[in-house]
């Protein structure tokens, strides 16, 4: 990992607290809590149709750009999100604006967004801790899920919520 990647994973412990009462302070949604692409179930004799989510033992009432920077940064190609995530972070907000929530502008969506991808950065840490290290294609995937998600933070200076 880069040198730069290394020292903001160490510092995350510090503002742990701080990131997680962001995440459980307004405007509420639902989150699911564990939003990534084995938990989303698609027809695919059918695009129209909504996908299914699965796997809700995480669910909770809060920041549900919680999700959206965690299936982001991590569920697909680092690529991928870089070119459509402003587009996508906007949707979400446009969403969430015909649903009711307000005095959450796009700018406030966009700032969660970053620094919801630098805590979503616990998901690979701990997964990598209760890894079985003889198990090459667990490691291979922990790799590539800790790759992109520290790619996000370097593209979305993440440095700045220290």
């Amino acid at each position: 990992l880069p040198t730069e990647a290394v020292a903001l994973g160490g510092r995350l412990a510090g503002i742990l607290g701080d990131m997680m009462n962001h995440v459980a302070a307004p405007p509420f949604t639902l989150a699911h809590g564990d939003a990534r692409h084995e938990n989303l179930l698609f027809d695919p004799t059918d695009e129209s149709v909504p996908p299914y989510v699965v796997d809700w033992q995480f669910v909770a009432r809060g920041r549900g750009m919680m999700d959206v920077a965690y299936y982001l940064t991590q569920s697909g190609p680092t690529e991928v999100a870089a070119a459509h995530e402003s587009e996508l972070v906007a949707r979400y907000h446009d969403e969430l604006c015909r649903s009711g929530v307000q005095e959450y502008s796009l700018e406030d969506c966009w700032h969660d967004y970053r620094r919801f991808a630098y805590y979503a950065l616990v998901y690979p840490v701990i997964t990598a801790g209760v890894s079985d290290p003889d198990n090459a294609e667990q490691r291979a995937g922990i790799t590539i899920i800790l790759e992109r998600a520290v790619a996000a933070l370097l593209r979305l200076d993440a440095a700045e919520f220290m």
